[in-house]
């Protein structure tokens, strides 16, 4: 049985943290997402748009949400 099949997405997530020059303040959060098989990417600055932007693919390729 393969691992991948033709209902699979792949999307890598990269975060990381950035600091910044008040010592006081917390890390900033980035990152980026990539969706595979379209090469498209966004940069993100918290979680919550991580699964907002795969949201966005997975509707315009025509994927439904099950509730």
């Amino acid at each position: 049985m393969p691992l991948l099949n033709d209902e699979t997405e792949v999307f890598i997530v990269r975060l990381w943290r950035e600091r910044i020059e008040n010592a006081h303040l917390p890390p900033l959060l980035r990152g980026v997402v990539e969706h595979i098989a379209t090469e498209q990417r966004r940069y993100v600055d918290d979680l919550e748009e991580v699964t907002t932007y795969m949201r966005e693919v997975l509707k315009l390729i025509g994927w439904e949400e099950s509730t």
